[in-house]
């Protein structure tokens, strides 16, 4: 649970530090900022966290099952 807990703050991070990448060259480039490949980024992130979380699932499943 602690690398679940882990691995979403990361993602978080990540998908905190594209944004603030993009705002900082959108202002040095005096242009709007690209929201639909931000929104990309953050699709793909959005897919690293449920790969976590399905990886999580198998984890604790297969402990219970052994158990039995």
């Amino acid at each position: 649970m602690h690398e679940l807990k882990k691995q979403t703050i990361d993602i978080i991070n990540q998908i905190n530090q594209d944004w603030v990448e993009e705002i900082r060259e959108s202002i040095k480039e005096k242009r709007r900022p690209r929201s639909t490949e931000m929104m990309g980024k953050f699709s793909e992130s959005m897919k690293k966290l449920d790969e976590s979380f399905r990886v999580a699932e198998e984890r604790i499943y297969s402990k219970k099952k052994k158990k039995f």
